[in-house]
C-alpha cells in the first residue's frame, strides 16, 4: 500500500477512535478499533522522514498544526462549562518529537558538531517547558483554565506532557531504525505492544484488559504496517493536516450540545 492509502485508514480508524471518545453512549470497541491508528500513522511519518528532501520544513508543519491545534483546544475546553470530555488531542507534537529526535541521533552519525547543537538545543527547550509545565499545574491545578499544559506543552514542544508521553516517542524513534527490516520491525513493535499488558499487573484479568489497559490491542496495526510499499500515492498531504483538527472539534461540539 502507498503511504496515502496508509494515511486514509489511519484516519478512519482514528474518527472511529474520536467518534467514541467524544459522543456519549458509543461502544469501547471503537476504542478497541482505534488503537490501530496511531501505529499506521507513524510509519507513515517514519518513512517520510526517511523520504523527505527538507526535514525542517516538515518539522515546521508539524509544529504549526500542533500550535494550531492547542490554540483549538484551549479554547474549545473553556468555551463549552463541564464538557462531557475535554480535548487532550494533539498527535502532531509526539510525531514532531520523534522526527526531532531521530534527526539528531542522524546528525551524530554523520556530522557530530551539528549534532552537539541541536541536542543542546533541545535538551534547553525540555527545561524551559518541562519547567513552565510544572509551574502551570501548580499555579492552576486541575482547575481554572483548563488544558494550560497541555498548550504550553505544544507550543514549547517536550517529551513529558506530549500525548501518548515518552513511551510513544521512545517506540517511534526505534521503530524508526528497524523500519527497512519487515523481521526487526515486527519483533520490536510487538515487544512495544506487550509492554501494555504489563500495565494490567497484577492479575491480568479479562475486565484490566479490555476495559482500562487495552493499548495493547496497537498489535493488530501490524499487517498494515507491513504493507508499506515505499510509494507516495496521490498527494493528499494538506487534507489529513486540516481533518485532523477539524474532526476533532466537530465531534466535540456534537458531542456537547447534541447529547
Amino acid at each position: 500500500m502507498s503511504s496515502t492509502i496508509l494515511k486514509l485508514i489511519a484516519l478512519a480508524l482514528m474518527l472511529t477512535d474520536h467518534i467514541a471518545e467524544f459522543i456519549p453512549g458509543t461502544s469501547i470497541v471503537l476504542h478497541y478499533i482505534g488503537r490501530l491508528s496511531y501505529p499506521v500513522f507513524l510509519i507513515c511519518v517514519l518513512w517520510s522522514l526517511h523520504y523527505t528532501h527538507d526535514r525542517i520544513q516538515y518539522f515546521k508543519r508539524l509544529y504549526l498544526v500542533g500550535v494550531a491545534m492547542a490554540v483549538m483546544n484551549i479554547i474549545l475546553n473553556n468555551v463549552i462549562a463541564s464538557p462531557y470530555v475535554y480535548i487532550s488531542n494533539n498527535i502532531m507534537i509526539p510525531l514532531l518529537l520523534t522526527g526531532v529526535i531521530i534527526h539528531i541521533i542522524e546528525l551524530f552519525q554523520n556530522a557530530r558538531k551539528e549534532g552537539w547543537k541541536w541536542l543542546m538545543a533541545f535538551l534547553l527547550l525540555q527545561v524551559i517547558s518541562i519547567a513552565f509545565c510544572i509551574l502551570s499545574r501548580e499555579t492552576f491545578g486541575q482547575m481554572g483554565v483548563w488544558g494550560t499544559t497541555s498548550f504550553i506543552a505544544a507550543v514549547l514542544p517536550n517529551v513529558i506532557w506530549c500525548e501518548g508521553s515518552f513511551f510513544f516517542i521512545v517506540m517511534g524513534v526505534t521503530l524508526y531504525f528497524m523500519k527497512e527490516s519487515k523481521w526487526k520491525l515486527s519483533v520490536t513493535y510487538i515487544l512495544f505492544s506487550a509492554f501494555f499488558i504489563l500495565q494490567s499487573a497484577p492479575g491480568f484479568t479479562y475486565e484490566s484488559l479490555m476495559w482500562h489497559h487495552y493499548q495493547w490491542m496497537q498489535v493488530f496495526a501490524l499487517p498494515f504496517m507491513l504493507a508499506y510499499n515505499g510509494k507516495r500515492g496521490p498527494k493528499m498531504k494538506y487534507f489529513f493536516y486540516i481533518f485532523y483538527p477539524v474532526h476533532i472539534a466537530v465531534l466535540y461540539l456534537i458531542g456537547n450540545l447534541c447529547f
